[in-house]
C-alpha cells in the first residue's frame, strides 16, 4: 500500500487508521503469478503480457463505475455472484506488487485505497477462480477462472 494513502487516511478522517494488510514477499507474488498462469492456461512468464492476456480474457460488468459516487464494493461483488473468502489480494501492477487485507476492509474503505485516475487494481481471493478489474477511470471488468466450490472442496 502506498504511503501517502495511509497518510491521507489519518488526515481526512482524524483518529481512524487504516485497515489491516500486508505486502506479499516476492516470492509469495511470484507463487501467485504461477497459480494464475495455470488456473488460466496462460503460458507467457512475463508478467506484462500475464496481465494482459487475463485482462483481454475479461468482459465489462455493465452498469457498474467504480468512479460513480456512491459506489459499494460489496454490493458489486454480490452483483456478479462471488462471494470472496474472508481475505482478498488487491494487485497494483503486474502482480509483483500486491497486498492482502479483508474483504470487509477493502469494501469499507474502498475510497481510500483506490485512488481514481490513477489506480488500477486487480481484486482475487485464494481460490484464484475470479479477478475483478477496477481500471483507473471506474470501469469494473470481471475474469472468472473456474469454480469456487471446486476449489474449496480440495
Amino acid at each position: 500500500m502506498d504511503e501517502f494513502k495511509i497518510d491521507n487516511l489519518k488526515r481526512s478522517k482524524p483518529g481512524q487508521n487504516f485497515p489491516w494488510f500486508r505486502s506479499l514477499e516476492p516470492q509469495e507474488t511470484q507463487k501467485i503469478r504461477q497459480a494464475i498462469r495455470a488456473k488460466s492456461g496462460i503460458e507467457t512468464q512475463d508478467s506484462l503480457a500475464l496481465v494482459t492476456e487475463l485482462f483481454g480474457m475479461s468482459t465489462a460488468v455493465e452498469g457498474l463505475n467504480a468512479d460513480d459516487e456512491g459506489f459499494d464494493l460489496a454490493a458489486a461483488v454480490s452483483h456478479v455472484r462471488i462471494q470472496p473468502g474472508r481475505h482478498v489480494y488487491v494487485n497494483w501492477y503486474r502482480f509483483d506488487r500486491i497486498d492482502c487485507m479483508s474483504f470487509e476492509d477493502l469494501a469499507r474503505y474502498f475510497e481510500d485505497v483506490w485512488y481514481p485516475s490513477s489506480d488500477d487494481i486487480d481484486i482475487f481471493d485464494d481460490t484464484l477462480c475470479w479477478i475483478i478489474f477496477i481500471e483507473h477511470f471506474g470501469a469494473v471488468r470481471l475474469l472468472r477462472l473456474g469454480s469456487e466450490s471446486d476449489h474449496r472442496s480440495q
